[in-house]
């Protein structure tokens, strides 16, 4: 009997596994890339003309409103689905004046805010 139940879920906790390896790479790489900041606040603080403090201040910053907006978001997805607040998302960021920066589509007047931290 434990044999049939076995197979029966085999398909299912292939997918499982998958699903949980690629949300566990994805989070270690998240991890990674806000982990190897600190190391490179010497180039960051020489090229930007910035403080450690400030560049603390500017980490702490990020780190607090990630965790704050988390859980709503976590709660957002499970009301309305993954799929619509991902292309929400990228909507919304895809029209923001630092994007247009990046792609070189923006007017001065959008590259105000920016110039701190960029030296285009």
């Amino acid at each position: 009997m434990t044999q049939a139940t076995e197979l029966a879920f085999a398909p299912r906790r292939a997918d499982d596994i998958r699903l949980i390896a690629g949300v566990s790479a994805a989070h270690f790489v998240s991890h990674y890339y806000t982990l190897i900041l600190a190391p490179l606040f010497a180039f960051v603080r020489a090229d930007y003309g910035v403080t450690y403090t400030e560049l603390g201040i500017a980490l702490a910053a990020y780190n607090l409103v990630s965790g704050a907006l988390q859980t709503p978001a976590g709660f957002l997805v499970d009301r309305i689905g993954a799929r619509n607040v991902l292309g929400a998302a990228t909507l919304i960021l895809a029209d923001t004046p630092d994007n247009a920066v990046f792609m070189g589509q923006a007017t001065e007047m959008s590259r105000v805010p920016s110039n701190r931290l960029r030296s285009i």
